[in-house]
């Protein structure tokens, strides 16, 4: 897993990534209230099955501005 901050159009953006780019990939958004922090596990058996799964911190939530 990586967690990785980045800015998209000015505002600082979080999300964690796991497993490799070159599989096919999996962005998946959480829940209100929710955070990447929630999908942690799940994403961990995603990337057994040979995905790549993206898990932002939406606006507000977790660490993303």
């Amino acid at each position: 897993m990586k967690e990785i901050h980045t800015e998209i159009w000015k505002h600082k953006v979080f999300y964690k990534e796991f497993g490799n780019r070159k599989n096919q990939a999996i962005f998946i958004l959480h829940w209100w209230w929710g955070s990447s922090d929630s999908w942690v596990n799940f994403s961990e058996i995603l990337v057994w099955e040979w995905y790549h799964v993206v898990v932002p911190d939406l606006p507000w939530f977790g660490k993303t501005e």
